[in-house]
């Protein structure tokens, strides 16, 4: 067991490489609240953009106002994520944001899907309630996966992803059974025409068959919705993932003993230590659908 053990250290570092490639994380000295957070973004595109009336909205929302009248929320959820894992600081995140026109119209292109953590949906709630106290609903489209996993339809277009609402579906003149089947048609397309998902299965792991699942930083969890990705797979017994941040997704078998058990708390280590982390559990692939698989 020693071995098995020794062998996957090498596989954590390993991943740590391709998913933070010359980046160590490190957690910021004294770790902000969301609305200190908020605060500082407010100051530092203050400086970076005099002139933008800019103020705070709601913590990890800050509202932009040109002279000609065009407004813009600045949505710093990601960018908090991002920032308490130590990978970029203040200046940074909002030299990135404003790097793109964010007053500018974006063209969205494509319906597509999200696979996000349970709780995305309560601090999003909790978000709302800021500014409308007695809401119930949430501003966007989503269904459940399973009891850990939810998965949020987007639209993808030129100034990135934007969460789709009731009314961009009745533009569209679908119902929810129509987004979903779309988005998963959209999915496989985008897939297909980026090469496909590129499976490479991680070396020094002995007789365990473990697999990593890449393709541009953004979708690798939603490969979770690819039907056609799950079959005839090289693995002991049936398709097992773990998903510990949205640019992870690794792979094992069922009846792969010693791959479950190295995986686990390494799942465990990365969902604690990437940004836009989603879950450190694993998810056994049944009847086409995901569920938790307990240890």
């Amino acid at each position: 067991m020693a071995r098995v053990w020794v062998r996957f250290g090498a596989v954590l570092l390993a991943l740590s490489l391709l998913v933070m490639p010359g980046v160590r994380a490190q957690p910021a000295a004294e770790p902000l609240s969301a609305a200190a957070f908020t605060q500082q973004m407010l100051v530092e595109a203050q400086r970076q953009a005099p002139g933008v009336a800019w103020r705070v909205e709601q913590p990890l929302m800050i509202y932009g106002k040109l002279p000609d009248g065009t407004e813009q929320n600045m949505l710093l959820g990601n960018a908090y994520d991002v920032f308490r894992t130590g990978r970029s600081g203040i200046a940074e995140l909002v030299s990135q944001r404003l790097s793109v026109d964010m007053f500018a119209k974006p063209q969205f292109t494509a319906v597509m899907a999200l696979v996000k953590p349970i709780a995305y949906l309560a601090d999003v709630l909790l978000q709302v309630r800021q500014v409308k106290p007695d809401a119930t609903e949430l501003p966007f489209l989503y269904e459940r996966l399973n009891e850990d996993l939810v998965v949020v339809y987007a639209l993808d277009g030129d100034k990135g992803i934007r969460m789709m609402n009731s009314k961009n579906m009745t533009e569209l003149g679908l119902d929810l059974a129509g987004v979903r089947a779309l988005a998963r048609q959209n999915l496989k397309r985008y897939f297909d025409n980026n090469g496909g998902a590129k499976i490479k299965r991680m070396t020094d792991t002995g007789a365990s068959k473990i697999y990593m699942i890449r393709l541009d930083e953004n979708y690798e969890a939603s490969a979770l919705l690819i039907d056609s990705l799950w079959e005839k797979l090289d693995v002991a017994g049936a398709p097992v993932v773990f998903l510990p941040a949205r640019n992870v997704l690794l792979l094992t078998g069922s009846d792969d003993e010693d791959g479950l058990t190295g995986l686990r708390p390494l799942a465990k280590k990365l969902h604690a230590t990437l940004p836009y982390a989603i879950s450190p559990e694993a998810f056994l692939r049944k009847d086409g659908s995901w569920v938790r698989l307990a240890p």
